[in-house]
């Protein structure tokens, strides 16, 4: 019943690099607004993005 890990390439750690900046950009103008925690929100799903990439990417060296 268990399956093999599905491989995650290149087109995953992309994705999640811009979905990073992506977030990143809407949580400068959200506190730009004054939203500070939707900001805070935003930062935290960016920095989440951002690790997720560079953990597929040096899973290697880990």
């Amino acid at each position: 019943m268990e399956r093999d890990l599905i491989k995650l390439d290149e087109s995953y750690i992309y994705a999640r690099l811009i979905k990073a900046l992506d977030d990143s950009l809407l949580a400068i103008k959200l506190f730009e607004r004054g939203f500070i925690r939707n900001s805070a929100g935003k930062v935290f799903t960016a920095v989440k993005a951002l690790l997720s990439a560079l953990i597929i990417k040096y899973e290697d060296k880990l």
